[in-house]
């Protein structure tokens, strides 16, 4: 252990003693303090908060990553390139300890530099809420505290399964009529749009039910009830009359709520608790009173939400820095990984590539994992249907095999608390295992085995005669 903590110091000092580095991190420290008066948001304190927190936490990660990345994937090549490293060799310091020791030491610096920032953005976000408190409202005051000031989870509604249900159908439909030829995409399609229809449009004066289960340890005597619909046309006056019932007669309370809001944007309801069972199951009714005869869509898939307050803001906070180190963390892992056989520039090159992959690691499974849908073009014959086939199955083939290379990158963006802070959401145990477990000590911990590998089978010196 002492002689990892010597080559992390080593590291450190050497960082400490580079004008480079003095240059930038200075910049960044000068910039970072003054986004709070250059980001203004849509002119209401809580979108400049919601503004200011989710530039400056991805300003951080960017920086700190970039700034991590060139120190990892220098530390090893300036060692061999200067050749100082069989100085190493020579001593009683295995290959690991040396692996350990740069990655340890650059760990350091930009952890230091990210409590740095994560006190500073704390104090930018304090700035703006105080600098305009004098002229919130007491609604306002309310709002930033519930929506923004706080460390919310979240609790969906039961959805059907609705793939199953359709399989059901079909089958059903199958021995009810044998001879039937119609193919079973149509037959899938057909009642696909019917349950649609069924589970998720309310035409006026029709009623809709939701159950909201798993609602536990709720702070407070309030919580959020989130929604949001779609019309089939937009409405004359731009608003939809609805009729709210939350709570289940003879259970709970019964707590009604008459509303008149805008279609195709979310909303926002404060409820007491009182109308949650002690199992934490939420009863929610919903009938449509537009004066219009519009049929509302509801599809329960992010459209319905119940948000309850379940922790306190800054310790939400200091975990979002610490999902940040573990991203930055598993960064030096793999620059140290780089720099063991590689050039610098290379390294470099590469230890960005797995940054900007991971950074979009999620979107990029989805994009690939989607159906393809191929427009309609006539009936092929012969070799052109062959060929068409072909094709088809080298793109499936393609496309399944740069989807599980992209699983192997970290995924980064699963961690990125962007997302959490600028809506008061709390993060849960769950994206903190997959930061530290997967991240950080599965992938990182690889990369970093993986570099010791490499460095004790490479040749640091040849002798000459």
């Amino acid at each position: 252990m002492k002689q990892v903590l010597a080559i992390a110091h080593k590291t450190v000092l050497k960082a400490l003693h580079d004008k480079m580095f003095a240059g930038i991190t200075l910049i960044f420290l000068i910039i970072l303090p003054l986004l709070p008066l250059l980001l203004r948001g849509d002119g209401s304190v809580i979108g400049h908060l919601r503004l200011f927190i989710s530039y400056s936490v991805n300003f951080s990660i960017f920086f700190l990553s970039l700034l991590a990345i060139f120190m990892a994937c220098n530390s090893l090549y300036e060692e061999m390139f200067r050749k100082q490293m069989f100085l190493l060799a020579t001593k009683p310091v295995r290959k690991w300890q040396i692996i350990a020791g740069h990655w340890l030491g650059t760990c350091i610096i930009v952890g230091t530099l990210l409590a740095g920032a994560t006190v500073i953005n704390y104090g930018g976000l304090r700035w703006i809420y105080s600098h305009q408190k004098s002229v919130l409202t007491e609604e306002q005051h309310t709002d930033i505290a519930q929506n923004f000031f706080s460390a919310r989870k979240t609790a969906l509604p039961d959805n059907p399964d609705i793939d199953s249900m359709v399989e059901e159908s079909v089958l059903s439909f199958r021995k009810a009529n044998p001879n039937d030829k119609t193919p079973a995409e149509e037959l899938r399609e057909t009642y696909r749009k019917r349950l649609f229809y069924k589970l998720y449009c309310i035409p006026v004066n029709f009623q809709k039910k939701w159950t909201v289960s798993g609602i536990k340890g709720v702070k407070g005597d309030v919580f959020n009830f989130r929604f949001k619909y779609y019309t089939s046309e937009m409405p004359p006056d731009g608003k939809i009359n609805g009729k709210w019932v939350f709570g289940e007669a003879g259970v709970t309370e019964e707590h009604e709520v008459f509303t008149d809001k805008s279609p195709e944007t979310y909303h926002t309801l404060t409820l007491p608790v009182s109308v949650i069972s002690g199992d934490g199951t939420l009863q929610v009714k919903f009938t449509n009173q537009d004066n219009d005869m519009l049929t509302l869509i509801m599809p329960d898939k992010d459209n319905v939400e119940v948000l309850y307050e379940s922790g306190i803001f800054v310790i939400n906070y200091l975990k979002a820095s610490l999902l940040i180190f573990c991203q930055i963390a598993a960064l030096v892992a793999i620059g140290v990984l780089f720099s063991a056989f590689l050039s610098f520039p290379v390294a470099c090159l590469m230890t960005l590539f797995f940054f900007g992959i991971g950074t979009m690691a999620t979107h990029f499974v989805q994009m690939l994992s989607a159906p393809v849908v191929e427009e309609a073009h006539g009936h092929s014959h012969g070799h052109e249907a062959d060929h068409e086939a072909v094709e088809s199955i080298f793109d499936l083939v393609a496309r399944k095999m740069v989807g599980s290379m992209i699983q192997v990158f970290p995924h980064f963006d699963t961690i990125n608390p962007t997302r959490f802070l600028t809506d008061g959401r709390f993060i849960d145990s769950s994206t903190m295992i997959w930061g530290f477990g997967i991240i950080l000590l599965l992938q990182g911990g690889t990369a970093l085995i993986l570099g010791t590998i490499i460095l004790h089978r490479k040749e640091l010196a040849k002798v000459t005669i």
